[in-house]
């Protein structure tokens, strides 16, 4: 038999579409007969050394090509006599290449095939074989094809050590031989490491070799290249083993320039609209984000670092917003500490001001970016007046105000907008007074009543939530903040009287965040002590369901209580001596603060804060109650008493 023969029987008997379900059952029987027959020839031959085997191999390798003839070639037994030859020391270069041919050719979109290779065991021989650089084109191609789509053979691939060896092609001196295959073997890796062992196999450096190539001054490299190479050194970084590597011995730094390169390096800079690049850069952009958000991040890279200069400087990049998006995530992630916000802020306020006074203001991610960065800058408290200036500042043309109204399309954005207020605004009567100054000398409407008119239209609740929070926030500073005047006090009851009730409202009566209701019945009750603050309050808990809401807060778990001790202590209270023992107990009381981590003591304290909160307004001359509501309150007080007593004597 000779290759013009093999060469025939693939001509002749090839169907006319190319496709196996087009082929029929007596069609492929007799084509794996026809190759059975191939391989009797080769095997009864093969021990005389059978000069052809070149030229047969080629013929079959070609054959394969055809997708109809890979499940006979795999079915006669050809693919399984080529695996079993491959390991041989023996087999000439020229036979190796041609055998690889028919592997790679027989595997391609065949799951049959490709189980068979797997069984065959000759994934170490693939690995061994790499190390022959004249083998590498034809070899890529085979391991390409048997990994595929096809989870046990990257799992076998895996264990055989394959990763590892395809690391070394691209990252040492012999990556000139590899580079037409390059985007090839990414691939590989990034299928390889999808299986668990590839985690613990691979060296935890891989991603800081990776972008060492990727960012190399002489590198080799085409955009294609340096994309799939960022790419993979990105699949790697989003496990924590190679980010505690890559963060431990101070590489971020490649990162930063692998991903500075994809904006500014022209030879790697495409079309705007090239989708992959585009995923490539907000992966990047993710990863970068996890890193810095990581604790060793946060240990090895002091503000004196030239990773942390390079990320300032960045936020200077108005050509490149994702460059300036990724600063603003990573230095948010960096300030999470007082000490370094306040370092920190001088550094970037100069760039922050000029991005968030341009025209037009930066929009989308790197707007939202910008947001959440000057929130972790407004948590400690020297911070607010400085950042507050800057956001609140002139009226009535403030930036805050101007997003609230402008980003009714942006939830997210706009929600970063409010939230960062209601920072601005905590213990911090400087913010609070650009949040209730009249906007014009003329009118008594101020930056409240656009944040109030927010709430108002706002769908998303969160939105709605922040806002009546930020209000809370006013008031707390201005009732019992001693810089503030009688003069503010009065306007801003007088002017704000509505939006402070709304706002009480719709904290005390949601019931998806009891953090939120346990923070408005503190605030109800440290506002009840004032004459203002009282009227405010009791106007708020007119609405029977509001009220209900607080009995609701105070008589929780009184059920708990034996019938029998809850009749005696009833009789014991009733009358005008128990009421007034019960007003003293509470009015004595200062209103507590909740620690939403303290789940177990919220119930407790928002029922001592809404006792105090119904003794103070018993006690205020300001407030009017009807009788039936002063009776319910003079009950609650008693009841609620009761129930406090009984938990302390636990």
């Amino acid at each position: 038999m000779t290759p013009e023969d093999i060469d025939q029987i693939f001509k002749s008997r090839i169907s006319e579409t190319g496709e196996e379900s087009d082929v029929a059952a007596q069609e492929k029987d007799f084509r794996i007969e026809r190759l059975r027959d191939v391989l009797g020839y080769i095997q009864q031959n093969k021990a005389s050394g059978l000069h052809e085997l070149d030229l047969i191999a080629q013929k079959l390798g070609d054959g394969a090509r055809d997708v109809s003839w890979r499940l006979p070639l795999g079915e006669s037994g050809i693919l399984s006599f080529f695996l079993s030859i491959l390991p041989g020391d023996a087999l000439r270069q020229s036979l190796k290449v041609q055998t690889l041919r028919v592997i790679g050719n027989s595997c391609a979109d065949t799951d049959e095939n490709r189980s068979r290779v797997v069984q065959s065991g000759q994934m170490k021989t693939f690995a061994s074989l790499l190390k022959d650089d004249s083998l590498l084109p034809y070899l890529i191609p085979v391991i390409y094809n048997v990994c595929v789509d096809y989870e046990p053979a990257q799992l076998e691939a895996s264990k055989a050590g394959l990763g590892p060896e395809l690391v070394k092609l691209v990252s040492g001196p012999r990556l000139a031989q590899v580079l037409p295959s390059l985007n090839t073997i990414c691939s590989i890796l990034a299928m390889l490491l999808t299986q668990e062992p590839e985690l613990e196999l691979a060296d935890p450096a891989t991603p800081t070799h990776l972008l060492t190539v990727a960012t190399s001054a002489n590198s080799p490299l085409d955009n294609e290249d340096f994309t799939s190479l960022l790419s993979l050194s990105l699949s790697y970084l989003t496990h924590e083993r190679f980010q505690e590597h890559i963060l431990s011995t101070g590489q971020v730094d490649l990162l930063l320039q692998a991903f500075e390169d994809s904006y500014t390096n022209p030879d790697y800079t495409t079309d705007p609209e090239d989708t992959d690049s585009k995923q490539v850069q907000q992966a990047a952009l993710t990863v970068l984000a996890d890193l810095s958000a990581h604790d060793l991040f946060n240990a090895n890279y002091p503000l004196t670092h030239p990773v942390v200069s390079r990320l300032i400087r960045w936020l200077s990049f108005t050509s490149y917003p994702y460059l300036q998006t990724a600063a603003c995530l990573a230095l948010g992630n960096l300030s999470r500490s007082d000490g370094k916000s306040t370092t920190l802020l001088p550094l970037v306020l100069p760039t922050l001001s000029g991005l968030l006074t341009s025209s037009p203001l930066p929009t989308g991610q790197l707007l939202h970016a910008l947001l959440s960065f000057l929130k972790n800058l407004s948590i400690p408290l020297g911070n607010k007046p400085t950042i507050g200036t800057l956001l609140l500042d002139p009226t009535p043309t403030a930036i805050l105000p101007t997003l609230w109204e402008t980003t009714d399309v942006q939830p997210q954005t706009q929600f970063a907008a409010v939230s960062l207020t209601r920072l601005l605004a905590t213990n911090t009567p400087e913010n609070v007074r650009r949040l209730v100054t009249p906007l014009t000398s003329d009118d008594s409407r101020t930056n409240l009543h656009l944040l109030a008119s927010l709430v108002d239209r706002a769908d998303a609740e969160p939105t709605k939530f922040e806002g009546a929070r930020t209000v809370l926030a006013v008031c707390r500073v201005l009732h019992f903040d001693p810089q503030v005047t009688p003069v503010e006090k009065k306007f801003f009851h007088t002017h704000h009287k509505d939006i402070i009730q709304d706002s009480l409202k719709i904290l005390l009566t949601q019931n998806k965040f009891p953090a939120l209701r346990s923070e408005a019945l503190f605030v109800m009750a440290l506002m009840s002590r004032t004459s203002d603050g009282a009227k405010a309050v009791s106007a708020a808990l007119e609405p029977p369901s509001v009220f209900q809401t607080l009995q609701d807060v105070i008589r929780t778990q009184t059920d708990r209580l034996e019938p029998e001790e809850s009749r005696v202590e009833e009789m014991d209270a009733t009358g005008e001596k128990g009421l007034e023992k019960a007003m003293q107990r509470f009015q004595g009381l200062e209103p507590k603060q909740v620690d939403p981590a303290q789940a177990a003591n919220m119930a407790r304290i928002d029922r001592e804060n809404g006792l105090v909160l119904v003794a103070e307004l018993l006690k205020q001359d300001g407030v009017t109650l009807t009788d039936d509501r002063r009776l319910v309150m003079e009950e609650m007080l008693r009841e609620g008493g009761q129930l406090v007593m009984s938990e302390r004597a636990q």
